[in-house]
């Protein structure tokens, strides 16, 4: 992913500075998409791919967009109900977390597909080694500290691996048989992009180019997906015992002649 990091002597372009639009918010949309998906079906009961799933999507997304927004003055700065481009940036990346939830499910649903999806993985990264030893070699990026405060600063590249390495997590945990084999799948892919960052560089690449391999990074990634793991795995389950397998019933029902729909809760102690 394209950095913030500061290079000495070399002026980087404002779209990879200032990733508080481009990225941050995008990070950030593709984890509502993965968190919503897992609160709709293991913790609401609803359908994969059913309109209440889609609905309830949408609506915890909303939810978790507003509730970011509420106070300005934190290191997010969302605006709440207002169509500017962090809005935009968030759903953007909602959408983009829809299309690889689909991506994943075809790849699920056909044992062909998941050979050619690894396939082209192995051969892309081997090209990207191939092209990047060709033109410099593999460079290391400039980074700062990796604390609390760049970690959860919506500017800084931290926050932007630690979002979208969380809702990685949660968008390929729809699609595997253990959580053990999410976490694998998604650190993999988190480390992979920071070799790409090595070899791919911005300067010739642009937006899908990076500044250098981060440990810092590819860190931050990884302790948010290993913290999704800890949520799924122990935390989801523990919910789930709270309320009991019949104790509560959400519904949606909509008339198509009448275009008209109602929302229930029914909780049964």
């Amino acid at each position: 992913m394209a950095n913030s990091h500061l290079m000495a002597g070399t002026e980087i372009p404002e779209i990879l500075v200032n990733e508080s639009a481009p990225s941050a918010r995008a990070a950030m949309g593709i984890f509502a998409n993965g968190y919503s998906k897992t609160l709709s079906g293991e913790l609401l009961g609803f359908k994969k791919y059913s309109l209440e799933d889609r609905f309830s999507n949408v609506v915890l997304a909303a939810v978790g967009y507003q509730i970011l927004s509420y106070n300005t003055q934190t290191g997010l700065e969302l605006k709440p109900f207002k169509l500017n481009k962090e809005w935009k940036g968030y759903w953007t990346g909602f959408l983009v977390g829809e299309g690889i939830d689909l991506f994943l499910y075809w790849v699920n649903r056909y044992k062909d597909a998941q050979y050619i999806v690894a396939s082209t993985i192995i051969m892309s990264m081997a090209i990207i080694v191939v092209v990047g030893e060709s033109q410099g070699g593999f460079r290391m990026s400039d980074d700062g500290p990796l604390n609390i405060k760049n970690l959860f600063t919506n500017r800084h590249s931290y926050w932007v691996h630690f979002a979208g390495s969380g809702g990685l997590y949660w968008a390929i945990s729809n699609h595997t048989a253990s959580e053990e084999r999410s976490l694998f799948y998604t650190t993999m892919m988190i480390w992979l992009w920071e070799i790409k960052d090595g070899y791919l560089k911005w300067e010739d690449y642009g937006y899908i180019g990076g500044d250098g391999f981060s440990w810092r990074d590819g860190t931050a990634g990884t302790v948010a997906a290993v913290g999704s793991y800890a949520f799924d795995k122990w935390g989801i389950p523990f919910i789930k015992g709270l309320f009991g397998k019949s104790s509560h019933k959400i519904f949606l029902n909509v008339n198509p002649n009448t275009d008209a729909f109602r929302v229930g809760l029914y909780i049964n102690f």
